[in-house]
C-alpha cells in the first residue's frame, strides 16, 4: 500500500489501459469544454467572433467569386442549349489545332495532321456550308447568331447585343429564357432583355436598328427574356440581316462529340465546342499537339504566399481568445491539479475547448459566409442585369478544407497557453498570484535570426519562380512565410519587456496599460500576434497592389494631348460624327486626320462570291508590288519591311495639324512641306513607294487573288523618332486603349497627289477646357455604330476602390480583434477594476485605462504587422510588376503610406476609443458585510 506522499500512476488509478484511458480523458474534457461553453456564452461568442471572422471574409468572398466566375461547363446551356456542339467557321488559311474549350485556336500549319478539305458541296476550300457541315457531323443543325447593333431611342443611341435563336426550339433551351410575350417568329421581332431594361430600351412598342452598316431597321418588341449572358434584345437567326446573320450552328445529335472526331471537323475549318470535351476534356488535355500553357500571369509562388499568410492570420487571430480562456481557467486547473490531474489531462482541458469553439466558430462561419456571398450575387444581379454570373456555386471541398484549416488553427493557438497552464504552480493559483513568466535571453535573438532568414527565403522563392519555375520556390516561401511569423512572435516578449521599463515615461492611463501589457506576456503576446498578422497580410497585399500600379503608371502614354477627344472610325462614316461633335461642342476645334488609301470595311463577314475591293500599301523595299498590296489581308510579312497599311497608316493632316499632334521639330516640318514623308525608319532608307490596286476578296474565306497594281508613286523618306509618341486611338478598342500609331506621316497637300485616295480616319477635338464626361457621354450616345469616341484622361485604374476594399476589411479584423482581446482582457481583470474604483479612481479614469489598453495592443501589434509584411511585399513587388512590363532593373516597389498610416495608427485609435465608450462606469464590487 502506497504511502500518503507518493503519486500513483494513471493505470493505478483507473484500472484502463492505455488507449481506453486516453479516449476517456478526451471524452471528459471535451463534456467538460461544453459545459464550460454553456456556461459563459458571452465570452464563448467572443471567441467564435474572433475564430470565425476570418473564415467568414474567405468564405463570403470566394462564394461569390466562384458564383460570378462561368466556367467553360456552366456555360455549355448558354452557348449550346441541349445540343452536343456548337460549330463555327474557323476561317483558317491553313490546318490547325483547336483549343479543348473550342474558343481559340493553338497553332496553325501543324505538322502531322491532315490538311485543310472542302465541305461537301463547296466550292473551295474554307468555303463553310451549312449542309455541307451537317453532311460531315452526321447530325441536324441549328443556327445561331450574336451581333451588336445600337438602338436609337430618341436623341441618343445604346449599343445592344443581340442573341439569335428560334425559341421555340427545345434544342435551345438554356440560352434564353421567356418571360412575357411570345418568342420571335422573323428578324423583324425581338424579346428585350432584363440586361436591355437596365440599358434604357423600352420593353413595348418598336425600336430603330443601327446595323452599323449605313441602314436603320425598324423591328417590333414582342415580349421580355432573360438572357444568361446578358444579351440585350433576342431575334431570330436571318442570313438576309447583318446582325442577325447565323455565326454558329447547334449540332443535334444522339451522340456525343468525342476530341478525335472535334480534330476531324477541324481538317474542315471548323471549329467546335463539344459538350462531351468539356465535360471530360481528359483526352484532349493529353493531346501533344496541344501543348500552350494556361493560366494566371500572376507567379504560382505569389498565391503560395498569400494562401499561407490567409492560414497564419486565421490561426493567430485565435490566439488571443484560447490565451484569454487559459488565464480564465488558472483556478479551475488549479482544482483539477489538485485532485491528482496530470499535466497532459491539464492540457486536453484546454485543447478540448479549442476543439469544440473552433469547429462551431468554423461551421457558422462558413454557413454564413457562403450564404452571404451567394446574397450578394443575388443583389448584384438584381441591380446589374448586365453583370452575368453563373449558376450558385458552393465548392465543398474547399468549404470541408477551411473549416479542417480553421479547427487546426484554433488548436495550435491554443497549444502554447494549454503548454503554459499544465505547467502552472498550484500554490500560487490557489493564492489567486499571477507570476510573470521571464524572458530567456537567447528566443529574441533566435526570433531574429528567424525573421531574416524567413525575409530571405520568401526573397528567393519569388525571385527563383520568376527567372525559372522550381517545387522548392513554393516550399521557400511556405518556410519563409511561417518563419518570418514565428520570428516576430518570439521577440515580441522581450519587445513587451522592453515597453514595459519605459512606461515610468508615459501618463497615468498609458502606463498602467503598458505595465499591464509586459505583466501579463502571454496574453499580450497573443493578442499583438493576432493583429500583426492581419497588417502584415494587409501591409503586402498593398505594397504589391501599389507597385504593380505605379508600374502601369509609369508605362502609360497619352495618346493625344490631356482633355482631347478623338473619334475614330474606317472609311467616309466617321464623317457622320461631325454633326452630333457640332451640336455638343459648337466652339470646339475639330482637327481631320486621314489615311493614304481607303481601308477594307470591317463588316461581318459571310460567304459570297468575290468581290472587288480597292487596295493600297506602301514599302521601302524586299518585296514587289503585288505583295505588298497583299498585305491588307495577309497582314504585314518580314520582306515588305516597313508596310503602310490600314493597320500602320499613312497619316496625312495640315502642317499645323501635324506638328501640334505628334510634336514635330522645325526640320521635320520643312521636310513635310518639302513633300517628303516622316517614318520612323533606319537612315540607310531613302524613299517610300506608294501603290494602289484592285483585287478580288473572298468574304467568306479572307482569301486575296487578282492582284493588280494601278497606280504607282515614290517619295522621298526623312526618318525621325517623334512619330509613334503619339498614336490615333483604334476603332477597334471600346475604350480606345488600342493606339494606331502612324509609320509615316505626310502634309496633307502631298498626300492629294498620292495613289490610292484619301479617307479620313479621325477627328480630333480640342475644346476649351476639355472634353467634361457629361459631353462625352452625350456625344457618344449619338454617335452611329462603329464609331469610337476617346478622351484622354490619363492613366485610370480602380487601385483608389481596391486599397479601400483591402484597407476596410483588414481593419475591420484588426479592429475586430483589438476589441475582443480588450474584451477577453477587461473580463479578466475585474478585479483589477474593482480595485481601482475602492481607492478612488473615476469612471472616467477607468475608460481612459481600457482605453490606453486597447490602443498600446492594437498600435504595437500594427506596428509590428508593418514592419513585417513590408518584407514579403517588397519581395512580392517585382515578380508583379513585371507582368506590366517592368524590366528587372527598374525600381518598382511603391509603398502606400498614407493608407498603411490610416490603418496602423487609425484604427488603434478607433479601437481605443469604442473600449473606452463600452467600459462599465460602476464595476462589480465584493462589499463587506461587517
Amino acid at each position: 500500500m502506497s504511502s500518503s506522499g507518493e503519486r500513483m500512476s494513471a493505470h493505478a488509478r483507473t484500472g484502463l489501459p492505455g488507449a481506453a484511458r486516453y479516449f476517456t480523458s478526451w471524452r471528459i474534457s471535451l463534456r467538460l469544454a461544453f459545459r464550460d461553453i454553456a456556461m459563459n456564452k458571452g465570452r464563448a461568442a467572443l471567441v467564435v467572433l474572433l475564430v470565425g471572422l476570418p473564415v467568414f471574409v474567405i468564405a463570403a468572398a470566394g462564394t461569390f467569386a466562384v458564383t460570378k466566375d462561368v466556367s467553360p461547363k456552366e456555360a455549355l446551356s448558354r452557348t449550346m442549349g441541349t445540343g452536343q456542339a456548337l460549330i463555327e467557321p474557323a476561317r483558317q488559311n491553313t490546318n490547325f489545332v483547336q483549343q479543348p474549350d473550342g474558343f481559340n485556336i493553338w497553332n496553325t500549319q501543324v505538322r502531322g495532321i491532315a490538311p485543310l478539305q472542302k465541305l461537301p458541296g463547296a466550292k473551295a476550300v474554307g468555303d463553310f456550308s451549312a449542309s455541307g457541315a451537317q453532311q460531315v457531323t452526321g447530325g441536324r443543325l441549328w443556327p445561331t447568331s450574336e451581333g451588336r447593333v445600337r438602338v436609337h431611342i430618341g436623341n441618343r443611341h445604346v449599343d445592344a447585343a443581340v442573341l439569335g435563336i428560334d425559341g421555340r426550339q427545345h434544342v435551345y433551351a438554356g440560352m434564353a429564357q421567356l418571360v412575357s410575350g411570345h418568342w420571335p417568329t422573323s428578324s423583324n421581332q425581338v424579346l428585350v432583355s432584363t440586361a436591355g431594361e437596365a440599358s434604357g430600351i423600352p420593353t413595348r412598342g418598336t425600336l430603330s436598328i443601327d446595323d452599323g452598316a449605313g441602314s436603320v431597321r425598324r423591328v417590333v418588341i414582342v415580349g421580355t427574356a432573360v438572357t444568361p449572358n446578358a444579351e440585350d434584345l433576342v431575334t431570330m437567326p436571318d442570313s438576309a440581316v447583318d446582325w442577325a446573320t447565323p455565326t454558329g450552328w447547334i449540332l443535334q445529335r444522339s451522340t456525343p462529340v468525342t476530341w478525335p472526331e472535334v480534330k476531324q471537323l477541324n481538317s474542315f475549318d471548323l471549329l467546335v465546342e463539344s459538350r462531351a470535351v468539356v465535360d471530360s476534356p481528359a483526352e484532349a488535355d493529353s493531346d501533344p499537339l496541344v501543348d500552350v500553357p494556361v493560366g494566371s500571369q500572376v507567379p504560382l509562388t505569389v498565391w503560395v504566399l498569400f494562401g499561407t499568410s490567409l492560414v497564419l492570420v486565421i490561426a493567430l487571430l485565435s490566439g488571443p481568445a484560447f490565451a484569454a480562456s487559459g488565464n480564465r481557467n488558472r483556478r479551475a486547473l488549479g482544482l483539477l491539479a489538485s485532485n491528482g490531474a496530470t499535466r497532459s489531462q491539464l492540457r486536453r482541458y484546454l485543447l478540448a475547448q479549442a476543439l469544440v469553439l473552433g469547429a462551431l466558430s468554423a461551421f457558422v462561419s462558413l454557413v454564413l459566409g457562403a450564404a452571404a456571398g451567394v446574397a450578394a450575387a443575388e443583389i448584384w444581379q438584381r441591380v446589374d442585369p448586365r453583370t452575368v454570373f453563373g449558376p450558385v456555386d458552393i465548392r465543398w471541398f474547399w468549404g470541408a478544407l477551411l473549416f479542417f484549416v480553421a479547427v487546426v488553427a484554433s488548436l495550435v493557438a491554443a497549444f502554447i497557453p494549454a503548454m503554459i497552464a499544465s505547467r502552472l504552480n498550484l500554490i500560487q493559483v490557489l493564492r489567486g498570484q499571477v507570476s510573470t513568466p521571464r524572458v530567456h535571453p537567447g528566443w529574441p535573438l533566435i526570433g531574429l535570426v528567424l525573421v531574416i532568414l524567413g525575409g530571405v527565403s520568401i526573397t528567393y522563392g519569388l525571385r527563383t519562380e520568376v527567372r525559372s519555375r522550381t517545387v522548392t520556390s513554393e516550399f521557400s516561401v511556405v518556410g519563409g512565410a511561417a518563419g518570418l511569423f514565428s520570428g516576430a512572435l518570439m521577440t515580441a516578449p522581450w519587445v513587451l519587456l522592453q515597453l514595459g521599463r519605459i512606461a515610468g515615461y508615459l501618463p497615468l492611463a498609458t502606463r498602467l496599460a503598458v505595465r499591464d501589457l509586459a505583466r501579463q506576456r502571454g496574453r499580450g503576446v497573443a493578442t499583438i500576434g493576432a493583429i500583426m498578422a492581419t497588417v502584415g497580410v494587409m501591409t503586402t497585399l498593398m505594397i504589391g497592389f501599389a507597385s504593380y500600379e505605379s508600374v502601369g503608371r509609369h508605362n502609360y502614354h497619352a495618346l493625344v494631348p490631356m482633355g482631347t477627344a478623338v473619334v475614330t472610325a474606317d472609311g467616309a462614316s466617321v464623317a457622320s460624327a461631325l454633326p452630333a461633335i457640332r451640336e455638343v461642342l459648337p466652339k470646339a476645334d475639330v482637327v481631320t486626320f486621314r489615311v493614304q488609301g481607303q481601308p477594307i470595311a470591317n463588316t461581318i463577314v459571310r460567304a459570297g462570291a468575290p468581290e472587288q475591293v480597292r487596295l493600297f500599301a506602301a514599302y521601302t523595299s524586299g518585296c514587289s508590288d503585288t505583295q505588298a498590296l497583299a498585305t491588307n489581308v495577309s497582314g504585314p510579312t518580314s520582306r515588305c519591311s516597313p508596310t503602310l497599311s490600314s493597320q500602320a497608316p499613312l497619316v496625312s493632316a495640315s502642317l499645323a495639324d501635324l506638328k501640334a499632334q505628334f510634336d514635330l521639330t522645325a526640320t521635320d516640318v520643312a521636310a513635310l512641306r518639302r513633300g517628303d514623308v516622316l517614318m520612323a525608319a533606319p537612315s540607310r532608307v531613302r524613299t517610300l513607294r506608294v501603290v494602289a490596286g484592285t483585287g478580288l476578296l473572298n468574304r467568306g474565306t479572307g482569301a486575296l487573288t487578282h492582284v493588280q497594281p494601278t497606280s504607282v508613286s515614290t517619295v522621298p523618306v526623312v526618318a525621325t523618332h517623334v512619330v509613334g509618341v503619339w498614336g490615333l486611338p483604334s476603332a477597334g478598342g471600346e475604350d480606345g486603349s488600342g493606339p494606331v500609331v502612324p509609320i509615316g506621316l505626310v502634309a496633307d497637300t502631298t498626300a492629294a497627289r498620292l495613289p490610292g485616295g484619301v479617307s479620313p480616319v479621325s477627328y480630333l477635338i480640342h475644346n476649351s477646357g476639355g472634353v467634361s464626361r457629361h459631353d462625352q457621354r452625350v456625344i457618344d450616345q449619338k454617335l452611329n455604330d462603329g464609331l469610337t469616341l476617346y478622351v484622354e484622361r490619363g492613366y485610370h485604374s480602380d487601385a483608389t476602390w481596391i486599397f479601400l476594399l483591402i484597407g476596410a476589411t483588414f481593419g475591420l479584423l484588426v479592429l475586430v480583434a483589438t476589441l475582443t482581446a480588450t474584451a477577453l482582457s477587461q473580463a479578466e481583470s475585474r478585479s483589477d477594476s474593482a480595485t481601482l474604483a475602492s481607492i478612488g479612481a473615476s469612471a472616467f479614469t477607468r475608460r481612459r485605462i481600457a482605453a490606453a489598453n486597447a490602443a498600446v495592443v492594437g498600435l504595437t501589434g500594427a506596428v509590428f504587422g508593418l514592419v513585417i509584411g513590408a518584407v514579403p511585399g517588397i519581395a512580392v513587388a517585382h515578380p508583379l510588376a513585371q507582368i506590366y512590363g517592368a524590366v528587372p532593373s527598374q525600381s518598382v516597389v511603391t509603398i502606400p503610406w498614407s493608407t498603411l498610416g490610416t490603418v496602423v495608427v487609425g484604427v488603434p485609435l478607433l479601437a481605443g476609443l469604442l473600449a473606452a465608450l463600452v467600459t462599465r462606469g460602476r464595476p462589480p464590487m465584493t462589499r463587506r458585510l461587517t
